[in-house]
């Protein structure tokens, strides 16, 4: 979702693409930096689970934890 924002908001331009001498893309370190903070804020955001406000990095750890109870 935080991309498709980015996206939608255009807060990422072409011109914050660079092509490397190898031919790849990536981006500049500005850009790199709106991505990231975008996702941070993402992952801060709250959800209810088990009728307890929790925030999205919270949620990652629980359930990682519960997966690994599988195996």
């Amino acid at each position: 979702m935080a991309i498709l924002k980015i996206l939608h908001e255009k807060k990422v331009k072409k011109t914050d693409f660079m092509v490397t001498d190898e031919g790849n893309v990536r981006l500049k370190q500005h850009a790199v930096k709106i991505v990231l903070d975008e996702i941070a804020k993402q992952f801060s955001g709250r959800i209810l689970y088990k009728g307890v406000q929790r925030e999205w990095q919270t949620m990652i750890m629980i359930k990682s934890r519960e997966l690994v109870q599988l195996f």
